[in-house]
């Protein structure tokens, strides 16, 4: 949609007037990437380091989503929050483009009534919408379903506002660094050096390990239990990312490195989610029943890979070549 386009080019070249921002991204935890019915939501805020005067509105964040059903755009969505109460702001834009705004239900939101002809909306578009929103502000968005979105693909909020100024910056790749732990293979480390600044600065915490009686001097004894703590939950699949652990195991004589996501929830809860991303099911305990149309998706468990309460966790052989976890992140200076 053309009007869509033009909105989006004018975000990104007004892009200085908004000042630092803070962006964070929000991802589904129900969505489910495979087969017919598969579908995908996902939202961002921009929040505005101060409100942002325009045209007599005080803006104070800027909202978009899209829900993407089997490949395709089904709905687009993007709004401005502003600091002004919701009779405010409709009786502003009426009077300003001198239109009679329409509520088709009680709690609906506020629009030109689709039977309006075009000349006598003001220029409106029966696609904007006014809703009241948290704490007596209100949202002016519009949204487009799949019949309006034609060829138009929404751009993301880091796409038009560049890099956050205001805390964390968004994860570059949250699907490629998923895949990369569900595979169990040491690519995950290098995925996670790449994402190190979204993590922020976090605490490292160390279990020593205590060698046994029975273990020879020449034995290598189990590295310590490293504990990483983020300053913040970082949400992945809608998981909140609680820290990062690693420790080594001596089983069968043979050293095996651990390591893996913390998180808040149970393993109910995580299985589904993978479940819903990757079309595999669990079965007998950590073994993982591949959907045969998903095989190619790169989304597949490994064998190695396991769910437990509040842990998504991978094991593998230790070498020589383990990483250091404090390397991992960026850590708080001590």
């Amino acid at each position: 949609m053309r009007a869509s386009l033009i909105f989006f080019r004018l975000l990104k070249a007004e892009r200085q007037a908004f000042g630092p921002v803070q962006i964070q991204v929000f991802d589904d935890r129900k969505n489910a990437l495979h087969g017919p019915d598969a579908r995908s939501n996902d939202w961002s805020a921009v929040t505005f380091g101060q409100p942002v005067d325009a045209d007599g509105f005080r803006l104070l964040r800027f909202f978009q989503r899209r829900e993407i059903v089997a490949g395709k755009p089904d709905n687009y969505r993007w709004a401005f929050q502003v600091d002004a109460s919701l009779t405010d702001v409709r009786q502003r834009v009426e009077q300003r483009y001198g239109v009679e705004l329409d509520r088709p239900w009680v709690m609906g939101a506020w629009g030109v009534a689709p039977d309006v002809a075009w000349e006598e909306r003001g220029g409106l578009s029966t696609l904007l919408q006014i809703t009241g929103y948290d704490g007596g502000t209100t949202t002016i968005s519009c949204e487009l379903e799949a019949r309006d979105i034609g060829d138009f693909r929404m751009p993301g909020a880091v796409e038009v506002f560049g890099k956050p100024e205001i805390g964390l910056p968004p994860l570059k790749d949250t699907d490629g660094l998923m895949k990369a732990l569900l595979s169990c293979r040491p690519e995950f480390f290098a995925k996670l050096m790449e994402e190190r600044a979204s993590f922020g600065e976090s605490e490292v915490f160390e279990r020593r390990a205590v060698p046994t009686s029975s273990q020879s001097k020449s034995t290598r004894p189990p590295r310590a239990a490293s504990i990483i703590i983020f300053p913040a939950p970082i949400e992945i699949w809608g998981i909140a990312i609680t820290g990062y652990t690693q420790r080594t195991d001596s089983v069968d004589g043979k050293r095996q490195l651990i390591w893996g996501f913390q998180t808040r929830d149970g393993r109910n809860q995580l299985a589904k989610v993978v479940q819903l991303r990757t079309g595999s099911q669990p079965v007998e305990g950590i073994r993982w029943e591949l959907d045969l149309t998903t095989e190619d998706t790169g989304y597949a468990p490994s064998p190695s890979f396991s769910i437990a309460d509040g842990l998504l966790a991978c094991a593998a052989p230790a070498d020589e070549t383990e990483p250091d976890p404090s390397t991992l992140f960026l850590t708080v200076k001590q």
